[in-house]
């Protein structure tokens, strides 16, 4: 298990906050069964996201919604320069 502190946490969590887009999705989607993964769409959708990266293998399994692509790091890094 990774071991960190608070103060390490901290710093971590300022920094992909001082990265991110707080968005408020006006539509509910239902594209697949697991709501949780619905409410991620809804947030890539509402906030014009090129892309997902993730893990989540039903996630992985849309390819595309609505004009964002959903891709594994390995496929977001390897396309990257």
């Amino acid at each position: 298990m990774f071991e960190r502190n608070g103060e390490e946490l901290a710093r971590v969590a300022v920094f992909i906050d001082s990265l991110s887009v707080t968005v408020k999705p006006r539509r509910r989607l239902r594209a697949l069964k697991d709501e949780p993964d619905n409410r991620v769409i809804e947030c890539a959708v509402a906030g014009k996201a090129e892309a997902i990266v993730t893990g989540d293998k039903a996630l992985l399994e849309l390819r595309e919604y609505s004009g964002v692509l959903v891709l594994s790091l390995r496929e977001y890094l390897d396309m990257k320069p």
